[in-house]
């Protein structure tokens, strides 16, 4: 869609998880290595510009597709606010 942009849903590893626990620090630094990583292996306009946030799970339908629209709906919500 027009005006959207590129962002990451993440679901963390149990090992990342652990590393991370509560510390809002370190998950803003796990958030900017995710970013600059993609931001030197993509083309300019692929950058993560919508940012990256970390979810417990990726929604799925019960034949395994992503569902997108749950996730888009998310992040409408959030910039709502």
């Amino acid at each position: 869609m027009v005006g959207e942009k590129p962002k990451a849903y993440v679901v963390l590893s149990s090992a990342a998880q652990a590393e991370i626990g509560n510390d809002a620090d370190k998950q803003r630094k796990k958030q900017e290595s995710i970013f600059n990583y993609m931001k030197e292996r993509t083309i300019r306009y692929k950058h993560l510009s919508g940012g990256v946030e970390f979810i417990d799970a990726i929604p799925k339908n019960p034949s395994g597709k992503l569902l997108r629209r749950i996730l888009r709906d998310k992040a409408n919500a959030k910039a709502k606010l």
